[in-house]
């Protein structure tokens, strides 16, 4: 999953970090524990990683 955000905007910068922190802090796990998702968990947000391919 991802967000979209215009390209050299300083928004995708705090976005990348507020969610580093949830990851951190265990508010983003038990975010996916409560909903069923942990099997869609990353171990941190990047800008622009590379595709993954199959």
């Amino acid at each position: 999953m991802g967000f979209a955000f215009r390209k050299g905007t300083k928004l995708a910068h705090a976005f990348q970090a507020a969610v580093n922190r949830l990851i951190e802090d265990g508010t983003y796990d038990r975010i996916l524990k409560k909903w069923g998702t942990r099997a869609s968990a990353i171990d941190g947000s990047r800008i622009s990683p590379p595709e993954i391919k199959d």
